[in-house]
């Protein structure tokens, strides 16, 4: 499939991490993902559809308004939380 293909070819030319953040709702499920290619997923928020993979990347711009709404310290609380223990 062209999609893995892709993915492949990209890992064939780095050695760095490679994130990818989905933005299509096809790109939600679990089995899309190359995690043996090691692509990693960005959690974005507000989110676009839900994580089917584990994400080790978060990135915050605004929600409910982007770039304009700030987030709690208990939201970020939380988010810390979850994060330090998924390693």
């Amino acid at each position: 499939d062209s999609f893995l293909r892709f993915w492949g070819e990209l890992r064939s030319l780095t050695n760095e991490t490679v994130y990818l953040e989905p933005r299509h709702h096809t790109w939600f499920f679990e089995e899309r993902f190359p995690t043996e290619l090691g692509v990693q997923l960005v959690d974005a928020d507000p989110a676009r559809g839900t994580l089917l993979a584990p994400s080790s990347y978060n990135r915050l711009h605004g929600s409910p308004v982007i770039y304009e709404s700030s987030y709690s310290a208990e939201y970020l609380q939380t988010l810390a939380e979850r994060i330090l223990s998924t390693g």
